[in-house]
This record gives C-alpha cells, sequence and structure tokens, in this order.
C-alpha cells in the first residue's frame, strides 16, 4: 500500500477516535440569570454525577428561585493560596436540603481554573447547595496530597464550567464588599448557622448589597427527562 495512502488511512482513523472521545462527553446547560446579565455553564455528570444531580435537584425543588451572589473573593490569601471567585446559594427562606458526598477533582479530573463552578462547603461532605465560581487560577483548591509525606487534601467538588458570561462573574465581583453591619439579617444569620467563629473570617468577604439569581437548566441532557 502507497505511503500517503497509509497516512490518509491512519489520519482518518484518528479524527473518528477524536470525534468519538468528543461525543462522549456529557453535559447539561445551566443558565444563571443575574441582573447584571446571563452567566451559561456546562455541568459534567459522568465526571461528577453526585454533585451534578444535587445541584439539578436543587434547581428543580426552586433553590435558586430568588437566590444571592453574596461573597467575593478577590486574590485573598488563604492556605489554599490567593484566590479569586464569587459565591452564591439557595434563597435563604427555603429549607436545606441534605449533604452530598464529597467528589474530588482527582476523580472528575477537573480542576479550578477561570470560569469552573465547584461546591461550597465546610468539611467535606458537608455541601448542600452553595457554590462558587473561579476567577482565573485557584488550582490551590483541588484534590492533592502535600509533598514529601502522605497528608491528603481533599480539595472541593468541581463540576462545571462558564462558557459564556464571565465579564459577568467579573462584574458581581468587583461589587463594593466588606462593610455589612453587625446587625445585618445575612450576618445574623451566617452566624446562628455557622457558629461566630466562622461566621467572622466569612463576614469581610460578604457583598454590601447581595445579588439577586435565578438557576434554571437551559437543556437537557441526553437521555434525561424533568
Amino acid at each position: 500500500m502507497p505511503n500517503n495512502m497509509i497516512c490518509v488511512l491512519l489520519s482518518s482513523l484518528f479524527l473518528i477516535i477524536g470525534h468519538a472521545t468528543q461525543a462522549e462527553e456529557n453535559s447539561v446547560t445551566i443558565t444563571i440569570e443575574t441582573e447584571f446579565g446571563a452567566i451559561e455553564a456546562n455541568l459534567y455528570p459522568d465526571r461528577a454525577p453526585i454533585t451534578v444531580a444535587n445541584f439539578l435537584s436543587n434547581i428543580d425543588a426552586g433553590l435558586y428561585k430568588n437566590g444571592l451572589f453574596y461573597r467575593v473573593l478577590t486574590r485573598d490569601p488563604s492556605p489554599f493560596g490567593a484566590l479569586s471567585l464569587i459565591q452564591g446559594g439557595q434563597n435563604m427562606e427555603m429549607a436545606k436540603r441534605a449533604p452530598i458526598e464529597h467528589e474530588t477533582t482527582a476523580t472528575s479530573g477537573l480542576s479550578h481554573t477561570d470560569g469552573v463552578l465547584s461546591m461550597a462547603r465546610l468539611a467535606p461532605g458537608t455541601a448542600t447547595s452553595h457554590f462558587f465560581i473561579c476567577i482565573g487560577d485557584n488550582t490551590g483548591l483541588d484534590y492533592s496530597t502535600a509533598k514529601g509525606d502522605s497528608v491528603e487534601r481533599p480539595g472541593y467538588a468541581a463540576f462545571g464550567q462558564v462558557t459564556k458570561g464571565m465579564e459577568v462573574v467579573r462584574k458581581i465581583q468587583r461589587h463594593p464588599f466588606g462593610h455589612r453591619d453587625a446587625n445585618d439579617p445575612q450576618v445574623v444569620a451566617m452566624r446562628e448557622d455557622l457558629g461566630a467563629k466562622i461566621a467572622g473570617e466569612l463576614i469581610p468577604s460578604l457583598l454590601d448589597n447581595s445579588i439577586g439569581m435565578r438557576v434554571r437548566r437551559a437543556q437537557l441532557s441526553k437521555g434525561e427527562t424533568l
């Protein structure tokens, strides 16, 4: 067989394999509506099945109708590095949902890079409905083991990627923050919910005025029904 024919056949084979790999990446598209515009994102149920199923259940249960973006970090120093993100969650009037099992980035293959969605939590296995969107490199939030020993850092559960609207995310991050009064209803609720110590650490990063949001499904994944 001529060499040029072999090259054509091999190229075709690689092309077919590439298309097949792309076709296997299952995703669900969501839209996050805010007063500053819409944010679109893909969620990956094959990579993070528990986390995505929980997030979609939260949408269907109406937890994100009149939800809020309420917290920002702007390259803030932390044990995970300098973090930059916006954080939001459910309508505070809705009942809390049960926490879910923690899915690490070692399992999902995702990483906390620009535009990645991930679940907010306290200890691993306590995530419910609150989530954040990364701005820039936040890979310190990935699963890792410390160099030179066996210390495990479970990281956070990434489960999606913004595909459109990062300018909206950045606009929310630029909103004024850090000036909440001690008697502000959200500060009081956070203190009651998380305790004074943890609330005290979070209060300086609260937006002065929370940004309303609504999350809805933009399309169903293959084979999925409402």
